[in-house]
């Protein structure tokens, strides 16, 4: 692996291309700004990284377009699912080899997600009817 190190011109580049696609990134400092109060910091991150599910968990979300708003959650989850139920009726035999623990590298992942998405649908589809954030605690690990 000989790999040259990039310029900072081609990294300042790279992160531009990178942050285009964060719509909540645009227009602000990274690393943020000295002796900021913490509602200023509270409402920096809601507007650029809302809460999502759970009260301390925080996520940024690119969009498809430059300038235009990420897909919700909700979308997102809908557009996953979609794509499994589609595999899963148009090209069954694939479907089951990926879900084969002991064949496919990625059915872990798979049945992990199929998992995450019993909870957090009945959730996203109650946050829509209500038309605001429902924000749950941590639930406790055992």
């Amino acid at each position: 692996m000989n790999e040259e190190i990039p310029t900072p011109a081609d990294r300042t580049a790279w992160l531009a291309a990178f942050l285009s696609k964060y719509p909540g990134l645009q227009g602000t400092e990274l690393w943020g700004k000295q002796g900021m109060e913490e509602a200023e910091i509270d409402a920096f991150f809601d507007t650029r990284a809302p809460a999502y599910r759970f009260i301390a968990d925080r996520f940024l979300r690119p969009s498809f377009e430059p300038a235009t708003a990420p897909p919700t959650p909700l979308m997102s989850w809908w557009l996953l699912l979609y794509s499994f139920s589609m595999l899963s009726r148009y090209q069954p035999r694939k479907w089951s080899e990926a879900l084969d623990v002991d064949k496919s590298s990625s059915a872990a992942a798979l049945e992990y997600a199929l998992d995450i998405a019993l909870e957090v649908i009945p959730h996203l589809v109650l946050e829509g009817l209500e038309q605001q954030p429902i924000l749950l605690a941590k639930p406790m690990a055992f």
